[in-house]
């Protein structure tokens, strides 16, 4: 029964770590776009907003991420 529990435990914090490592390596390619693609234009959108965009998906992912692994180290 502990195996399964520490199993299940093991899977959580992997998954938390993808969705932090994803959010981080989101909010730099937002990060890059930002900083290097206002100079450019694209038909349907500009790659500076498209950066800004993401640099809030990507810090919002990795803050959820946080906030999932804070809880569950509360928890136990």
């Amino acid at each position: 029964m502990d195996a399964q529990k520490h199993s299940g435990l093991r899977n959580a914090l992997l998954t938390e770590k993808k969705a932090l490592v994803s959010g981080l390596v989101t909010f730099v390619v937002g990060l890059v776009l930002w900083l290097f693609g206002s100079d450019n234009h694209v038909v349907l959108f500009t790659p500076s907003k498209v950066g800004i965009v993401l640099m809030v998906l990507g810090g919002l992912e990795a803050l959820w991420a946080l906030f999932k692994a804070a809880r569950r180290q509360s928890a136990a």
